[in-house]
């Protein structure tokens, strides 16, 4: 299942739900800096971590139950992909944006898949309504814990509201209880309107215009030859988009580029970044095959999250933090390598 959530909701949940101070120990969720003993009263719920109400064998936590950093945010991200990522593929019908799903899913977090089922946020949503009345609708008796509204509920739904509106979301935090959602949205630069999805024309039109920036910049220029081979070469002056030319699906190519120290790591990144700038999303990757590919440690640190290569290794164990650092190293020595050859 492809993930509609980002790592963005892994930061926000984790913000939000401990105040910005993680907390190891189980804790009544109503007074937090409570020391609790053995046989003391819990007003709220029992608590841990991010969030977390139970052990994880699903079981209720007990005074004196302790998680650790590593713990919590592997059970946060295995939550938020078997709960929370299900959930909005059953209730939300209609395409949104990564910041929408990411504010769905925190609400889903924090009330649970049972709860908010029946919303009718849901099918203000599908149906399309003024985004104003899905603003309204979501802050609409969703500050209550046990019939009593909490300031600190109140101010997460405002937050979630502007993340969902690509707004700065941080503001929310400070809001008081006569708080206007609307006036707080439009404080902060909402018109009205609503981002749209992203398509796949709008990433390929992007991808398009940043190749094109990169082509004036860099004054290189694509000739088609009569074999299908692609020259690259250097113009003292910049040279216009449109004397740029695009190899066909079927076309070979071949970029000849300067030598760039004896990196390969370096080679392989200045030579990317070279066919980066004059060519040709359209080859799918040829070029990238003629001219070689950047080594696989940083082809995985840029394929994947620290915290999911966190998780592919286990847990950020010593070995996956020196793993991420050292492809990240490997990637600045390329760039640096490649200005070196386009400058």
């Amino acid at each position: 299942m492809t993930m509609k959530t980002t790592p963005g909701l892994i930061s926000f949940l984790q913000l939000v739900e401990t105040g910005g101070k993680f907390r190891p120990v189980a804790y009544d969720d109503r007074h937090p800096d409570r020391v609790l003993q053995p046989g003391d009263p819990v007003e709220g719920r029992l608590t841990y971590g991010t969030g977390h109400t139970t052990r994880p064998d699903g079981s209720a936590l007990q005074i004196g139950d302790e998680i650790t950093p590593q713990e919590d945010l592997d059970r946060l991200h295995r939550y938020v992909r078997e709960e929370v990522e299900p959930v909005i593929e059953n209730l939300v019908h209609v395409p949104l944006w990564p910041e929408a799903y990411d504010a769905i899913g925190s609400i889903i977090f924090n009330f649970g898949a049972g709860e908010v089922s029946g919303w009718r946020l849901w099918r203000r949503i599908n149906a399309g309504e003024p985004w104003s009345n899905i603003a309204i609708e979501w802050v609409t008796g969703t500050f209550y814990d046990d019939d009593i509204p909490l300031l600190g509920l109140w101010r997460r739904r405002i937050m979630e509201v502007l993340m969902f509106f690509k707004l700065e979301w941080r503001v929310g935090a400070n809001v008081g209880w006569n708080s206007d959602v609307i006036k707080v949205m439009n404080t902060m630069g909402w018109e009205g309107d609503q981002p749209k999805p992203v398509t796949t024309e709008d990433l390929n039109t992007a991808q398009l215009e940043d190749l094109e920036d990169k082509a004036r910049e860099t004054g290189a220029v694509v000739v088609r030859e009569a074999k299908a081979k692609v020259a690259v070469k250097t113009a003292k002056s910049p040279i216009p988009v449109d004397h740029i030319e695009y190899l066909d699906d079927e076309a070979k190519a071949e970029v000849k580029v300067k030598k760039v120290k004896d990196s390969q790591r370096g080679k392989g990144f200045a030579k990317q970044e070279v066919a980066k700038t004059v060519s040709t999303v359209a080859v799918s990757g040829m070029i990238a095959e003629q001219v070689g590919a950047v080594e696989p440690v940083m082809k995985f640190v840029n394929a994947y999250s620290y915290s999911t290569i966190g998780i592919v290794f286990g847990g950020l164990t010593v070995f996956a933090v020196i793993y991420y650092f050292y492809g990240k190293w490997q990637e600045q020595k390329g760039r640096d390598d490649a200005d070196t050859l386009l400058g």
